[in-house]
């Protein structure tokens, strides 16, 4: 009995051990994107035979900006006030995360069927 705990712990330790120190595959994409709206009224008086033109304007204006940047090979990140943010490049690990999981559900699947087994013969 003692040798199907120790093999029960063994598989369960080894299978947190594997999920905890794999990495999820991601991308990383350097981009910039903008997006302008305005709104601008412009009304003209023109006086006789188009002398003495005045013209009044009136607007709002609205902008939004996002971007990566890469310099010497290292990935920045610019918020809105300048300042720049290194962004984490993660290396592929080729395991996603239902890869993972299955590979968790099969070494947990097999320490029970392991103890079942064991235990029916005795």
């Amino acid at each position: 009995m003692k040798k199907i705990a120790k093999l029960t712990a063994a598989l369960t330790l080894s299978a947190v051990i594997l999920s905890s120190f794999a990495t999820v595959v991601s991308a990383t994409t350097v981009s910039q994107e903008q997006e302008l709206n305005q709104t601008v009224k412009v009304n003209c008086t023109v006086g006789s035979y188009g002398q003495s033109t005045n013209c009044t304007a009136e607007g709002t204006q609205t902008g939004k900006q996002s971007q990566t940047v890469e310099i010497e090979g290292v990935k920045y990140y610019i918020r809105k006030d300048g300042t720049r943010v290194r962004v984490h490049t993660p290396v592929n690990t080729s395991l996603e995360g239902v890869t993972l999981a299955g590979i968790v559900a099969t070494a947990v699947t097999s320490a029970g069927i392991g103890y079942v087994a064991i235990k029916k013969r005795k």
